[in-house]
């Protein structure tokens, strides 16, 4: 696993000088190479198999109808832009060029929907144990399966400091290449110190700072059909040294409505939430990172009451996210208000 950091510090440096992202993934990865006490690389990796490996032409199939390319050197997103446009700018960054030329923009697909039966979800062979659990209900289609969403990213690339759910958690699948996953156990003290970065767009290198000076840490380089499972709220990036792809599974668990994570977490997001709104009404300055927060919410609200309405609970629990439900609409109303 060392080896295969050792391969992404290579990778990195094959980058060109121009791009803006190349020296500060180089200092992440340089710095989990260089720390001492050294950093041990999380083991075992689960796994499930592919029927086969997962190629350019099935992530462009998936990719071909998605709008919203987001782009990686400006954090902005433009409806102008379109599939092709990503395709170039995908192709310039795997010969290594120059990403400030006007032809080569580095854009990023996000929340790609996995439909087509020719694109990813063809080479899916079996789920995650961890989603076929007593207990579990993944978000899904409309005839039941496990809804499928992918991430496709040129490189190199940081991901933001981010959780995607904290009222659900997450399967991260890597689809296709590799990526650098860095990640930290869900505690009070980890989300006090996240929060002073949620949506927020900030400057400089908060990922290096993180992993500097926000204590123990864990880190692994997925290879495909590899994935980890995340818990509501918990705090990750991901850097990328070739283009690559990861996809993965939303789905909640009986358990973290017995112990009350779900409660906990979601409450802290609101609230969070109100504070950047409060901010937002007094300045008048927002940005995307805000509404996308607002969105996970929404989205994690309406999967507790698919869950409610489909999911196999027993009376107690039934009755629990019942109430859970009512009192987080009840808070979510009062801030949305404003």
């Amino acid at each position: 696993m060392v080896d295969s950091l050792r391969k992404v510090k290579a990778q990195l440096e094959e980058a060109h000088e121009s791009h803006p992202l190349k020296s500060s993934a180089l200092n992440i990865v340089n710095y989990i190479l260089n720390k001492s006490p050294h950093v041990r690389p999380y083991s075992p990796v689960p796994s499930i198999n592919f029927k086969q490996q997962c190629s350019q032409a099935e992530l462009f199939e998936d990719v071909k109808n998605h709008s919203r390319f987001h782009g990686q050197l400006t954090q902005d997103c433009d409806d102008q832009w379109s599939f092709f446009d990503f395709v170039k700018g995908w192709g310039a960054m795997a010969d290594y060029a120059d990403p400030l030329d006007v032809d080569h923009n580095p854009l990023m697909a996000l929340n790609v929907a996995s439909e087509s039966e020719s694109g990813f979800r063809k080479c899916i062979e079996e789920l995650p144990a961890e989603i076929q659990a007593e207990g579990i209900f993944c978000k899904s289609r409309e005839d039941g399966s496990p809804m499928l969403y992918g991430v496709v990213t040129p490189a190199p690339n940081i991901s933001q400091l981010h959780s995607d759910n904290s009222g659900s958690g997450q399967i991260i699948l890597q689809s296709y290449n590799t990526k650098l996953i860095i990640w930290w156990d869900v505690t009070d003290e980890i989300l006090e110190k996240y929060s002073r970065f949620h949506c927020r767009n900030m400057v400089g290198d908060p990922v290096l700072i993180a992993i500097k000076t926000w204590g123990e840490f864990h880190w692994v380089v997925l290879k495909p059909g590899e994935y980890l499972c995340l818990d509501p709220g918990q705090i990750h990036c991901v850097v990328s040294s070739v283009n690559s792809a990861i996809s993965g599974w939303s789905f909640v668990s009986s358990e973290w409505l017995k112990s009350g994570n779900l409660k906990k977490t979601m409450i802290w997001e609101m609230e969070l939430i109100e504070k950047r709104q409060d901010y937002v009404l007094r300045t008048g300055i927002t940005d995307e990172h805000l509404s996308n927060a607002v969105e996970g919410v929404e989205k994690d609200l309406k999967l507790w009451e698919d869950w409610l309405t489909k999911g196999d609970l027993g009376v107690g629990l039934k009755r629990d996210l019942k109430i859970l439900i009512r009192e987080m609409n009840v808070k979510w109303k009062l801030i949305k208000k404003k």
